[in-house]
């Protein structure tokens, strides 16, 4: 795609120089890209999340515990990306008519592009939400949560500031990287030790969208994930395919 677009350049500038009579690219379409593979080795296996989420329970401090709950349960069951889920605010939870009389909570997320996307919050992570909110004295109740209230903040030993003080989504990698490497401290399997510290917050959103195509209609998961193309999120397919495929070389090489 580069080399393609140098190229009508370069023809372009010679005809404009009177090189050349005509541009023999300027008829030409751009070359397809292919879509970026997503790497089967990216994310966790459902047991593996749940030692992850395990671990985060054990955390000694209250305050830091709850928050690495938040960045784990919310990221994942909003397999938000990491610059989302800095920027999220409490006033972008919204409460809402999903049938039969019942109302439950959305997150209206701007993702890439500047494009909005609601995506469903499961009762988890409202629940862990609600208790994080109230440590910070806002209470347990979504409705009295202040709407400009990020729904991940700096401690008060970490800002000179009252609470309201985001996390930058640089904070967010940081603060995760060094809890994923204390839990490949913990791990009594190598492999797994070694997949904690390649990890990123990413891992969260690839992990959900593994887990969710094995159950979930792909059109649905395209719209959790914000992805363009139902083709992208097929891909998550293709990696469960390769998962399966690297179980069965590895038991029928034992």
């Amino acid at each position: 795609m580069q080399s393609f677009t140098i190229l009508k350049s370069m023809f372009t500038f010679l005809v404009g120089q009177r090189y050349l009579e005509t541009n023999p690219f300027a008829a030409l379409a751009p070359p397809l890209v292919a879509s970026r593979q997503i790497d089967a080795h990216h994310a966790f296996t459902r047991e593996q999340w749940q030692l992850i989420l395990e671990h985060a329970r054990t955390l000694p401090d209250p305050q830091k515990r709850l928050r690495m709950l938040v960045i784990l349960i919310v990221g994942y069951a909003t397999a938000l990306r990491r610059a989302e889920l800095a920027a999220t605010l409490a006033g972008h939870l919204e409460l809402v008519p999903i049938g039969q009389g019942e109302l439950g909570w959305e997150l209206v997320v701007l993702g890439k592009g500047s494009k909005l996307r609601r995506v469903p919050m499961a009762a988890e992570a409202m629940q862990i939400l609600g208790l994080y909110f109230e440590s910070r004295g806002f209470g347990s109740d979504p409705h009295e949560w202040p709407k400009d209230a990020p729904l991940i903040a700096r401690l008060p030993s970490e800002a000179k500031f009252k609470d309201g003080v985001p996390l930058t989504d640089s904070a967010v990698a940081k603060l995760l990287a060094a809890f994923l490497e204390d839990v490949a401290m913990s791990a009594t399997e190598t492999e797994f030790a070694g997949r904690l510290r390649r990890a990123s917050a990413h891992w969260m959103r690839h992990s959900f969208g593994t887990h969710a195509a094995e159950t979930m209609d792909l059109a649905i998961v395209r719209d959790w994930l914000g992805h363009a193309s139902l083709s992208t999120t097929s891909m998550y397919i293709n990696t469960e395919r390769a998962k399966r495929h690297e179980a069965a070389k590895a038991f029928f090489a034992a």
